[in-house]
């Protein structure tokens, strides 16, 4: 769950909570505890927002930008190793019908 709030904060430079809520499929209490315990990591910040008080507002710091780039790799290897002795056509397939899975509301 970490990594996948560094790659939506890598991808959109900031987001606020209810953002991460919506682009990693979590709901706000997850969110919430997941945003407090990277930051007490130094891997993102959470600011109020300037245009609206009530919004926290979700960014990576420079550790947390080190930390996406160094499991990155490793995140693709396990994806590979998961899809091991698939044939290439259902490999494709499954990561096509997850997409589709992930980008359905909620």
């Amino acid at each position: 769950m970490q990594y996948t709030v560094l790659v939506v904060l890598d991808r959109y430079g900031e987001a606020s909570q209810r953002e991460l809520c919506d682009q990693a499929d979590l709901d706000r209490s997850t969110i919430a505890d997941l945003v407090a315990r990277m930051e007490r990591r130094g891997l993102i910040v959470r600011r109020r927002s300037a245009a609206d008080a009530r919004r926290n507002v979700v960014s990576l710091t420079p550790h947390g930008a080190a930390e996406r780039r160094r499991l990155a790799p490793l995140v693709a290897q396990v994806q590979v190793e998961l899809a091991a002795g698939m044939p290439a056509e259902q490999v494709a397939r499954l990561r096509a019908d997850l997409k589709t899975l992930l980008a359905r509301p909620s």
